[in-house]
């Protein structure tokens, strides 16, 4: 039982108008640390904060009479002087890294309710979010965020990693995101590990349970253990015998024995979209993912979408080499395209159509490199051939793929209404090159 109206805060002026300026309540802060206290941070889980602080940007104006980034005087680093501050900074960027702020803020209001913090002076959803947004970013050029996607990833069964704004046909098959009371739950078991009141522990749970394997592995530096239902070791980083944190990744229909539901040291971690969904929320907040490097980018976000992508690469160059013709065709005004997009579109770079938009594009996402020949090829076509070769390999990509993006009968974007008169079709290509040359004589 937790009585916080006795606990003492002292601050300087200083401190108070860092936490002003941030829009973070000092209160809200001083409960986020009752919560940290409870974790023990080793030596290597401390030298690791204390880098991703260390790193975190900031570049002053003239005169250093403004700062931008993370300030010499910000909240985060003020945070950071005491461990029970670093903890609950580290806490909030891992939420903030991989969670939508309405799991986040469910997440720290459930570990508040669990150290008994009473009602009335339970800080709000909304404090809670202020605290969440200071601290985003804080573990950005750490491991961490990398670290926590790489484990997530590691049943590789999805096919996207999660829900997508403003799209008609959403993916089949999204990572699951836990419950917040049973993430909650499952933290303040890992700071009992730490304080040594046990020895393991092991969580059964969806994909997004390798979060809290990378909270074990980075900032508690407990040594971990991933695998599936059926046994199959995904990844461990020491000897099975004196593994401490041990993450069962299963499906929604694989069965947990009743024996094992009644372990004090196993925790279950059920999935929440049903619920959310229930509660009419948006699709974005159950989406859960780390930080993925560029080189892997595609292959990462969209797994064996991607995969069944490539699998017909002179489709996909011919289609993004035809596209960039098509750019060219904008920049350049040509009459065959409507007087609306030409009007609209009146600034441009050379990495944003032909040649420059596919040098930049496999720099962007070097995935596609195998890809270069055919898309260069595709970009010095004419006009109208570019549109059919644009036309022919949409429709075969729709056919390859077969997703429900694919499948369905929209765009999959709301960038238009559909009663907007305004927003004219491309005068359709000619079939042959004689019939372009007669409608350009005329």
């Amino acid at each position: 039982m937790l009585d916080l109206a006795k606990l003492p805060f002292k601050a300087t002026v200083g401190i108070l108008s860092r936490y002003s300026a941030a829009r973070v309540n000092p209160y809200t802060v001083l409960v986020g640390e009752v919560l940290g206290q409870n974790f023990q941070l080793t030596a290597n889980g401390r030298k690791n904060l204390e880098r991703a602080v260390e790193n975190l940007k900031v570049v002053g104006s003239l005169g250093n009479t403004l700062e931008f980034g993370f300030g010499i005087e910000d909240v985060v680093r003020t945070m950071a002087k005491m461990e029970r501050g670093c903890v609950c900074l580290a806490l909030c960027a891992a939420l903030k890294e991989c969670y939508s702020d309405d799991v986040a803020v469910e997440v720290l209001l459930e570990m508040a309710r669990l150290v008994k913090v009473d009602g009335k002076y339970m800080p709000s959803s909304q404090s809670w979010k202020d605290l969440l947004s200071a601290c985003a970013g804080t573990l950005s050029s750490s491991k961490f965020p990398y670290l926590a996607e790489h484990l997530m990833q590691l049943p590789r069964d999805e096919h996207r990693l999660g829900a997508f704004r403003q799209l008609d046909a959403v993916p089949t098959s999204i990572r699951g995101c836990s419950r917040p009371g049973s993430i909650a739950e499952a933290l303040f078991g890992l700071a009992r590990i730490t304080r040594g009141e046990i020895q393991a522990m092991t969580l059964y749970g969806g994909s997004d349970a390798g979060w809290l394997a990378a909270i074990a592995e980075w900032l508690l530096d407990l040594k971990v253990m991933i695998s599936n239902f059926d046994g199959t070791l995904y990844y461990t980083n020491e000897d099975t015998e004196n593994i401490q944190v041990h993450v069962v990744m299963r499906k929604k229909n694989d069965e947990i024995s009743a024996d094992i539901l009644t372990a004090e040291t196993t925790f279950v971690l059920n999935d929440v979209s049903q619920i959310f969904e229930k509660e009419a929320r948006s699709p974005d907040a159950v989406v859960v993912s780390g930080r993925v490097e560029w080189k892997h980018a595609l292959s990462s976000a969209f797994l064996s979408d991607f995969k069944r992508l490539m699998e017909i690469p002179q489709t996909l160059g011919e289609c993004i080499g035809s596209a960039a013709r098509l750019f060219k065709g904008l920049v350049q005004a040509d009459e065959t395209l409507p007087l609306k997009y030409r009007l609209a579109c009146t600034s441009y770079s050379d990495a944003a159509h032909g040649a420059g938009l596919v040098l930049n594009t496999i720099q962007w996402f070097p995935e596609l490199q195998s890809l270069k020949d055919t898309m260069l090829k595709s970009v010095s076509q004419d006009l109208a051939s570019a549109q059919r070769s644009y036309e022919a390999c949409i429709s075969t990509i729709r056919t390859h793929c077969n997703c429900s993006t694919c499948r369905s009968a929209a765009t999959g974007h709301d960038g238009f209404d559909e009663g907007d008169e305004d927003d004219v079709s491309m005068t359709p290509a000619p079939e042959n090159d004689e019939v372009l040359d007669s409608l350009i004589g005329n």
